[in-house]
């Protein structure tokens, strides 16, 4: 059996933010985002996170004319690059207002800045938006993990130009040895950036390997909800409410 004939055998999972149905011409279908086109072949990027090219004469009028629509409309190509600054320090309880009489009180300050630059001499972006989730995990069940926060700035980019994003300082507040199990260590960030006229992605990329495989999940969770170690939600909104802390997180 043929690769193409094979791609369209596979089986259907959640679609992430970008993916749609492709149809070939025997009418199988298949979730992907296209990745990248040329003048006679397109790129998917499938739900498990493989890719696979096609030619385009094997998918559907309709699809044909939805990837030569997605070429004329491309986001150009970007170099990102993410200045991440993460200081932990010991907190005494008379400097802090998170103090439940535990030694080893500890406080992390995270900070994030972005800088985009355009290698596109034709093609902008106007329109964007760039989120920053923070991704801690419990100190107590470590297959637990904690949407810390997340943050949303918008940007613009002109042709050949360049733009940053700077993010506010979070701080966040956590025991060595915690009584709590809703006290979480962060752990790494995800960012994603999109064009908000039409939801397209214009980048995803996470600080950990762990991060990286889960961001479709991850982008889909609102801050102070809780995941298992698949970053799927805890639904234990009692639970959840019992436990919390608003003064463990700040952002300023």
């Amino acid at each position: 059996m043929k690769r193409s004939a094979l791609v369209f055998l596979c089986a259907l999972l959640t679609l992430p933010v970008t993916a749609r149905t492709f149809t070939n011409k025997e009418g199988k279908t298949i979730e992907a985002e296209i990745t990248t086109v040329d003048t006679k072949t397109v790129t998917l990027k499938l739900l498990d996170g493989n890719t696979s090219r096609i030619n385009l004469d094997q998918l559907s009028d309709a699809d044909q004319a939805f990837v030569k629509a997605w070429l004329v409309d491309k986001i150009p190509d970007l170099r990102i690059t993410p200045n991440f600054v993460r200081s932990n320090r010991d907190i005494n309880s008379g400097g802090s207002s998170y103090s439940n009489g535990n030694d080893g009180r500890r406080i992390q300050v995270l900070d994030l800045s972005v800088h985009f630059e355009s290698w596109d001499k034709t093609t902008g972006i106007d329109d964007a938006q760039l989120t920053y989730i923070l991704v801690g995990r419990s100190m107590e069940a470590r297959s637990r993990y904690k949407i810390l926060a997340v943050q949303n700035n918008d940007f613009s980019i002109a042709p050949a130009g360049q733009a940053s994003v700077d993010f506010k300082t979070v701080k966040n507040f956590y025991d060595d040895s915690p009584s709590n199990s809703a006290v979480a260590r962060c752990v790494g960030y995800v960012l994603y950036a999109n064009r908000k006229s039409d939801d397209r992605k214009i980048h995803a990329s996470a600080s950990s390997p762990l991060l990286e495989k889960a961001i479709q999940k991850i982008i889909t969770l609102k801050a102070g909800e809780e995941t298992d170690d698949n970053f799927i939600k805890i639904q234990d909104p009692e639970e959840s409410a019992s436990r919390r802390q608003p003064d463990v997180i700040t952002v300023k």
